[in-house]
């Protein structure tokens, strides 16, 4: 068994990374990826003073046939990023993730990832759907949020994807969530109002059918059609550029097949 020969490991950043050894200073600057001898000023009493990284992951040094080799060790039981907590609400058709960390430790980012409750070949299929970055390496409790938007009915999973700056990860628990079926057919206030030049309006069908949105004026002149098609059961939303519009207050009426009717004011301001 060879024998090791170095080991003292330090790290300036997620980077730069020194390795000293019986045979001189190692130097890494992309996360020892590939090492270089150093034969500057550079010296382990000035780097004393540099953070240490001795927990989790480090290097070692050996010699063989007289060429030295750099290894990579890393400790699996050991957990770089405490997660406290990770939850999830729904909001008509969006889902509000939270989570918290208690501590970190070179923690990069978060990759928030969501399967619809398919299976292929009996494994679920993830899919990333959002990147939140990390704090890096904090002792302090931190908060992440992150919300998936314009989903369909249907139960959904989540799990959180914790990446090293290194590119190690580990995954979190996974939680289930449900987007409900809307009960009734509602139509909602847009938002922002008043706006110039964009606006979103919502709307939910309880069913699959035919929806028709028409913008009126004030004195109820039919301006244009903003929706009429057939949509799935859920919540829907039309975007309105009215960069072809005057200020002033409009009208929009949603009608469906099934009968239901509603009106609401929109106001623009330019």
């Amino acid at each position: 068994m060879t024998e090791l020969k170095g080991g003292n490991f330090l790290i300036v950043d997620n980077d730069n990374i020194y390795l000293t050894s019986d045979e001189g200073l190692y130097y890494s600057n992309n996360s020892g990826t590939s090492w270089s001898l150093r034969l500057d000023s550079t010296n382990a009493l000035e780097l004393s003073t540099m953070p240490k990284v001795n927990s989790g992951w480090g290097f070692e040094v050996d010699y063989y046939n007289g060429t030295a080799r750099i290894h990579k060790y890393e400790d699996t039981a050991y957990v770089p990023v405490e997660l406290t907590s990770f939850l999830g609400s729904v909001k008509e058709n969006k889902i509000l993730l939270n989570w918290k960390t208690a501590t970190e430790l070179n923690n990069k980012a978060f990759e928030i990832q969501r399967s619809q409750m398919a299976v292929v070949n009996d494994q679920t299929e993830w899919v990333g759907v959002g990147f939140v970055p990390g704090f890096g390496t904090t002792t302090e409790p931190k908060s992440y949020s992150f919300i998936d938007d314009n989903l369909f009915p249907g139960k959904y999973r989540y799990r959180l994807k914790q990446i090293d700056f290194d590119g190690s990860f580990e995954y979190s628990n996974t939680i289930e969530i449900e987007v409900p079926v809307p009960i009734k057919f509602t139509l909602i206030q847009n938002y922002p109002n008043p706006f110039n030049p964009i606006t979103k309006i919502t709307f939910e069908i309880p069913f699959q059918t035919e929806v028709r949105i028409t913008l009126y004026d004030i004195t109820g002149q039919e301006i244009k059609t903003l929706t009429n098609q057939k949509y799935e059961a859920g919540f829907h939303s039309v975007v309105i550029n009215a960069d072809d519009l005057s200020s002033g207050v409009y009208l929009y009426r949603m009608t469906t097949l099934s009968g239901y009717t509603a009106v609401k004011k929109l106001t623009i301001i330019k």
